[in-house]
């Protein structure tokens, strides 16, 4: 079905009664001969021209995409709910999750080859060094800028609120102990004999930029270090002029291959988003009990990433591209949504940049920008980080000065960005904020957090994708206006 959907989409008619073209230049059907194809762009331009005709402009895969995946997503919490009460044993609740595995499955598969043909491509596609610098450096401020923002936001909503007040004390650290005794916690401190520090978090974003094995840091997804390589990769290959010209149409093919799994796997998705929320929801015992002990907290960080999500990535939108944040989001919403499901930046990568591409984003900025920032920048995560260890010294009544607080702020931003190279990075990065301020006494206090903590990664993961795709068109709509004075 999905490769009979997508020659379809290659070889149907336009509305106003004009053929696509053939690959070979032959007649068609009615005996009329159509210009040949020779190169991939052409046949890409072809498929645009008539997807826009038959469309008014709209994606014909998306539509239907998006609603499905709404319906996947109600399902998945509808059925989730009742099955938590269901009494299921851990091999059912496997069941019903393996469809949404498969999804996981296949988009990581997916992810490094996408980023290494993506990042190379845009950086060749600018066509010089100074050009993919000034790309990198007006992509980190956007980045950095907005991560700052979301965590300043977050300061404010749980210093004023004060979640911690209200909530229940942690277990003390003696029961802390058999608690975390076999978590990650434990394997992480086993892993890692010295303690974590903010100079460690950031080394150990650079040592992630420098693999010392590029087929290890591919096995791991060390997408900082792909990255990396993937940039100089490209850079040089546009300073061999000519001679690179056949590696970059093996690239560029490769990539466009990559980008049709995609469209198959759209079909599919909806079904496994839906999976993947019900096998999650059916294995909370009590998910309500959770949310009552934690709901003024829950509901800070839900408020912060909402805030964020619809007032501060508006106002970016619009500020550099003049353009409806709204109609761009909707556009946006089925990358969105498959973050919110699959719980992973790095897994909607391929579909954030299929939407921010028909959305209007131009192939040299998302393919160069979106991996980027699926790596980078994590507003959500920052949010989450600064509400999470502020509520903890208040559960524990611990007051934190001014001067603390900045610290929380600067340190939640730095670990989000080393956040992608750091196994079980919720809880690793979220120890190294509390380790800055001087709260590692009350680590133990994290586990009381993470009961609804699933639930809130896949909300701020959701936001991330969102901030990833704004700023894409903030440099989209920059690059477009900067063409335009030269010319």
């Amino acid at each position: 079905v999905s490769l009979a959907a997508l020659g379809r989409c290659t070889m149907s008619r336009a509305t106003d009664g004009s053929r696509a073209p053939l690959l070979d230049g032959s007649q068609d059907a009615d005996g009329a001969a159509a210009p040949p194809i020779e190169s991939l762009d052409e046949l890409d331009n072809a498929v645009l021209k008539e997807r826009n005709a038959t469309s008014g402009g709209r994606t014909r895969l998306c539509t239907p995409y998006l609603a499905f995946t709404c319906v996947g997503v109600l399902v998945g919490l509808v059925g989730g709910y009742f099955l938590s009460h269901a009494g299921l044993s851990e091999h059912d609740i496997v069941l019903v999750g393996f469809l949404g595995e498969l999804l996981l499955r296949m988009l990581t598969a997916m992810v490094v080859p996408l980023v290494v043909t993506s990042i190379i491509l845009g950086v060749y596609s600018i066509g010089e060094v100074s050009g993919a610098g000034r790309l990198g450096r007006t992509a980190l401020f956007y980045y950095f800028a907005t991560m700052i923002i979301a965590a300043f936001l977050g300061v404010l909503l749980v210093t004023t609120i004060r979640p911690g007040d209200s909530s229940k004390a942690p277990p003390p650290e003696d029961e802390l102990a058999t608690v975390l005794s076999g978590s990650i916690v434990g394997r992480f401190q086993d892993h890692n004999s010295r303690n974590v520090s903010t100079v460690d978090a950031v080394l150990d974003v650079f040592r992630h930029m420098v693999p010392n094995n590029l087929v290890q840091a591919a096995y791991e997804t060390n997408i900082l270090g792909l990255i990396s390589f993937s940039l100089f990769f490209g850079v040089l290959l546009s300073a061999i002029g000519e001679e690179g010209r056949v590696v970059c149409d093996f690239t560029k093919a490769v990539n466009k291959v990559i980008m049709r799994f995609v469209e198959a796997m759209l079909l599919f998705a909806p079904l496994g988003i839906c999976s993947l929320i019900m096998a999650r929801l059916a294995a909370s015992e009590d998910i309500f009990g959770q949310l009552k002990d934690l709901g003024l907290y829950f509901a800070t960080v839900v408020a912060g990433l909402v805030l964020h999500a619809t007032v501060v990535l508006p106002i970016l939108y619009y500020s550099t591209t003049g353009g409806s944040p709204l109609q761009f989001l909707l556009k946006m919403a089925p990358a969105i949504l498959s973050a919110f499901g699959t719980s992973s930046s790095a897994a909607a990568l391929p579909l954030t940049i299929k939407c921010a591409e028909e959305a209007g984003v131009e192939e040299s900025i998302s393919r160069f920008v979106l991996p980027l920032g699926a790596t980078v920048n994590m507003d959500g995560t920052a949010l989450y980080e600064a509400v999470a260890a502020i509520f903890i010294a208040q559960v524990n009544d611990v007051s934190l000065s001014g001067t603390q607080i900045f610290v929380v702020v600067l340190v939640s931003v730095l670990a989000a960005v080393g956040a992608a190279g750091i196994p079980e990075a919720g809880l690793v990065t979220l120890l190294m904020v509390m380790q800055a301020v001087g709260l590692s006494e009350y680590a133990g206090s994290v586990s009381f957090i993470f009961a609804v903590d699933w639930l809130l990664d896949r909300i701020r993961t959701a936001v991330n994708v969102a901030g990833d795709a704004v700023i894409a068109a903030a440099i989209d709509k920059r690059e477009k206006r900067r063409r335009k004075l030269i010319d």
